[in-house]
């Protein structure tokens, strides 16, 4: 097994997480064990677990590639979600790109940015043992789907809890959903009690929710998406990084937009309509 992690571990393993449990000696045998969505949960368990074992030898560069492997795998395991719900592919990583646009607008850079565009990478990574008939349900929640659905920031949270190298990030991760007039998830902060990275990833995770298609209606254009932000600046999200996020897009303002029948005052992740189908 000490062989075959060290040749594994040279290997790009961005996008393969069956690659990373089989590295951990994780087969498909083994999953058929665990209680159904419960597998992915455990698995990265045992990541985390293995990952610290690994760091005990003093060896500075297999200590950058341990770090730099896990960084994929925790990223695999995101990735994950987005697979099994086509209308969502690369929600993660357009949310990254609009978090580094806000900061970037606003000046920023350092450890803190480094922080905040990596915990926008992973922020949906709670989503991972969610039932498909939550996921990818195109109809209203229950009161019970809706409690499901909106548990996935306080999982991510715990998940990214266990591994040292992410647990900075996890408070961020965690209240991603809080709203600035605290009404939001999981704890209804308001305001500043609301850490600075999740107020940064709450607005770009909305504008790429509302821009996105869904099977059961098409995107919102960025005019109408700029629109909804404009209105919720200081209720649903902070004024102020509203306006750099609109900022940081102007190129994109340019045309006018096309009148849509529908607009959302709450959107959730994978259901915009938040208000109209009961996720809100």
């Amino acid at each position: 097994m000490q062989g075959q992690s060290s040749s594994l571990l040279s290997q790009p393993l961005l996008g393969a997480a069956t690659m990373a449990l089989a590295l951990l000696g994780i087969t498909a045998s083994w999953l058929a064990l665990l209680p159904g969505s419960m597998w992915a949960e455990n698995a990265l368990s045992m990541v985390f677990h293995r990952r610290g074992a690994g760091l005990r030898p003093a060896q500075r560069e297999r200590t950058k590639e341990l770090h730099e492997t896990t960084r994929q795998i925790v990223e695999s395991m995101t990735d994950t979600v987005e697979l099994r719900d086509p209308y969502t592919g690369g929600h993660s990583r357009r949310v990254t790109e609009l978090t580094a646009g806000i900061l970037r607008e606003m000046g920023m850079h350092g450890s803190d940015v480094d922080l905040i565009v990596t915990a926008a990478r992973v922020h949906d990574i709670g989503k991972i043992g969610m039932p498909d008939h939550v996921l990818l349900k195109d109809g209203n929640l229950t009161p019970e789907e809706s409690a499901i659905m909106k548990s996935h920031p306080e999982r991510g949270a715990e998940l990214l809890k266990r591994y040292p190298d992410f647990a900075w990030g996890a408070d961020i991760v965690r209240h991603h959903h809080e709203r600035w007039d605290g009404a939001g998830y999981p704890h209804r902060r308001k305001g500043t009690e609301i850490p600075f990275g999740a107020r940064v990833i709450a607005v770009a995770d909305s504008f790429d929710a509302m821009t996105s298609d869904r099977p059961y209606r098409r995107g919102m254009t960025v005019q109408e998406a700029a629109a909804v932000l404009r209105e919720g600046r200081g209720t649903q999200w902070d004024a102020t990084l509203v306006d750099a996020f609109l900022r940081s897009i102007a190129p994109r303002l340019g045309r006018p937009a096309t009148p849509q029948l529908r607009i959302v005052s709450d959107p959730l992740e994978d259901s915009e309509l938040a208000a109209a189908t009961g996720r809100a």
